[in-house]
């Protein structure tokens, strides 16, 4: 009864994500729809969803785990990195293409898919979870992002601390505060910030599917190169991170949102950096719609491998 429970919920997202897909083909939603779409939710319903899924009392167990995560998260970035390194050394391709894949399988989608993926399956505290991986995320890929499209230009690209205060790791610094000094919010304040942030999961998946409406789709299944490169980001990385981490005997919560946002589909930001520092928008935006069709068959099949251990 448990699985398919979990089925339904992983159901009900892609059903979303079709329906985001259809209304974009359907030309209901533009492309200019799209990137309003995008700041909104990055700019103002997750940040909202992060604050509210952090109002925790204080933990000490939860902080000691949430500093785990930390370091946890910093090293399997290391160690995708290095997989991806190894899987694109041999590939026929060129540089500009070679710096997409190995932003595609150094970085999953933790925003738009892994907040709603693990919301559904593990609440809120699977969120707050989520949200450090994301704190991770967001200081990886903007310095060992951007160096993969920056590295040939024989540029001096120039970090600013300003890059990384992005409204996501601004919302968990500020949910972090909250949680170790157990501050709560005023119930109107709170109750219009977790409205807000309710409508998220919906608003993002809905996105992804737009995203996926905008792609060529008969040119890109002919590119084998993608096919390689997804099934590593799906099934190769997670697979090897549960092995990795299955020692530590952390808690089914945990372990979850570990291994299911390592194993979610190349990160929208793919498209979005290559386009901003040079790369190839267009090969970027084709391994984030074949990686994330085929995460509809693998992520399930990951939930489903987690729940019998």
């Amino acid at each position: 009864m448990e699985l398919l429970t979990l089925f339904y919920q992983i159901l009900v997202l892609f059903m979303i994500l079709l329906i985001g897909f259809i209304i974009y083909r359907l030309k209901v939603i533009d492309e200019h729809l799209i990137g309003g779409l995008s700041r909104l939710i990055m700019d103002v319903t997750l940040p909202a969803m992060i604050i509210t899924s952090m109002s925790f009392d204080f933990s000490r167990e939860i902080l000691f785990k949430s500093g785990q995560l930390f370091f946890i998260s910093l090293g399997l970035y290391f160690f995708s990195w290095i997989i991806a390194l190894l899987v694109t050394w041999k590939m026929k391709i060129t540089d500009r293409e070679r710096d997409i894949f190995q932003f595609m399988l150094t970085f999953s989608n933790v925003g738009f898919m892994g907040y709603p993926v693990i919301g559904a399956i593990y609440g809120k505290l699977g969120i707050f979870y989520t949200s450090i991986f994301n704190f991770t995320f967001g200081l990886v890929v903007w310095t060992l992002g951007v160096w993969l499209f920056r590295r040939r230009e024989g540029e001096n690209f120039t970090f600013h601390w300003r890059m990384f205060l992005t409204p996501g790791i601004v919302a968990v610094l500020i949910g972090f505060g909250f949680f170790l000094f157990s501050i709560k919010l005023p119930y109107p304040i709170f109750h219009t910030l977790d409205l807000l942030g309710s409508t998220t999961t919906p608003l993002s998946m809905l996105m992804v599917g737009a995203l996926m409406g905008k792609s060529a789709i008969r040119k890109m299944w002919k590119n084998k190169q993608i096919y390689l490169a997804s099934f590593v980001r799906l099934v190769v990385i997670p697979f090897f991170t549960l092995i990795l981490v299955l020692p530590f005997k952390f808690s089914e919560t945990m372990l979850g949102v570990i291994v299911i946002l390592m194993g979610m589909p190349a990160a929208a930001n793919t498209a979005i950096f290559a386009k901003r520092f040079g790369g190839d928008a267009e090969l970027g935006a084709e391994v984030v719609f074949i990686s994330t069709l085929f995460s509809i068959v693998t992520i399930p099949c990951f939930l489903f491998l987690l729940k019998a251990l």
